[in-house]
């Protein structure tokens, strides 16, 4: 009753100007490790997955497929796949969650569960986590920490092919690929989840605040940018080294030129009264909270939606059947590969970046010490690996 309460009057106390903020988050979260002379030289995680086991994955796939068979209401749920639009990846999607009822999930899964495979697969990922360490967010004093331990994909690359000489039924392959594929995913979103945290911190609060001098947090924004550097932008990855005191500073603030001017244009075509600014990445308007820079899909131009007052279970609800409709996608006829990625790229548009960026929403909340908000925030991404 309390957590119906707490979005009850979301919509009176979003806006609410609080009078004192807290940095408790920051500090549960973030260990601000120093060198000899006492200057910040990295940012860890306290509490981080750093090993990883894909059966027990398994095996929470397994029982949220077979709840969801259980449990599927498939008018409710093709008619919140047609918000997303009336685009042939849409039908797809639809036609993977009407196909849901005639899968045996046993009997998929009892081939797809190759303890000899996935224990190699937990060998290889692991390998990937002692060399890249997940609980590091930042390293102030090498401007190509990153990119010099982009191992991560590269292991992925390596399970695919073997993947495919392990599992003979093309339907039982598509679906281990497309787990393979998420668990990159989420290895990933550990640290881009908490990135976007730090960010959020760095924009309302003062260095002196958190314990750090200006310097360090503009390095600090210079390392997590340089985390988003592509194994690929060699270049990239030497301009920022040379331009370290300022790289971050530069991206952030070209990401977050235009907020007001995209506030505007969304607002004109959403027909909203209003919409405010909660930090860099959202902005609330009525009972709503809209992604500032992450849109609804690849073919939408209006913003994705962060959360509603009105319908608080949508968004969660909607990446759990995109999960599992994605899961499902490999049972049915999908006509050419390019067909068959362009519907898992959409599929990836809809809440990849997005999940990665409510790690700013989480904070926004936590900093005002609204818990149930913070919690709803967390549990609308579905990834095991993230430790509230």
């Amino acid at each position: 009753m309390i957590k119906f309460l707490g979005f009850l009057l979301f919509c009176l106390s979003i806006g609410a100007h609080a009078e004192s903020l807290s940095l408790d988050g920051f500090h549960k979260r973030f260990h601000l490790e120093r060198n000899s002379d006492g200057k910040v030289k990295a940012i860890r995680l306290k509490v981080a997955t750093t090993r990883i086991s894909v059966l027990p994955l398994l095996d929470q796939l397994q029982h949220d497929l077979v709840g969801e068979q259980n449990a599927l209401n498939e008018e409710e749920a093709l008619k919140l796949l047609s918000e997303l639009g009336d685009n042939k990846e849409v039908k797809h999607l639809q036609t993977a969650i009407k196909t849901l009822k005639k899968i045996s999930i046993k009997t998929v899964f009892k081939k797809l569960k190759k303890e000899n495979f996935w224990n190699k697969a937990d060998k290889e990922i692991n390998k990937a986590l002692i060399y890249t360490d997940p609980s590091y967010l930042a390293n102030l004093e090498d401007p190509r920490f990153f990119y010099k331990k982009r191992v991560a994909f590269k292991i992925i690359r390596i399970l695919l092919d073997l993947a495919q000489g392990q599992f003979l039924d093309i339907p039982v392959l598509n679906m281990a690929t497309f787990i393979i594929k998420r668990i990159h995913w989420m290895m990933m979103e550990q640290r881009h989840f908490h990135h976007n945290m730090l960010l959020y911190y760095f924009e309302t609060f003062t260095p002196e605040e958190m314990g750090m001098t200006e310097n360090e947090v503009r390095e600090t924004i210079s390392s997590i940018y340089e985390y988003r550097i592509s194994s690929f932008e060699n270049a990239e990855s030497k301009w920022a080294s040379k331009n370290w005191n300022q790289y971050g500073i530069i991206n952030f603030y070209n990401q977050n030129y235009n907020d007001t001017k995209r506030m505007s244009v969304w607002q004109e075509k959403l027909k909203l009264p209003y919409a405010t600014r909660m930090n860099f990445g959202f902005a609330f308007s009525g009972c709503k909270i809209y992604h500032l820079h992450v849109n609804n899909h690849f073919f939408s131009d209006r913003p994705s939606l962060a959360f509603d007052a009105d319908k608080p279970y949508k968004i969660k609800y909607l990446r759990g059947l995109l999960n599992i409709a994605g899961l499902t996608l490999g049972f049915i006829s999908v006509p050419g590969l390019v067909i068959k990625d362009a519907v898992t790229e959409f599929l990836e548009s809809i809440y990849i970046k997005q999940v990665r960026m409510e790690g700013a929403l989480v904070a926004y909340y936590e900093s005002r010490g609204d818990k149930v908000m913070a919690h709803h925030i967390y549990q609308q991404r579905a990834n095991f690996y993230i430790v509230e």
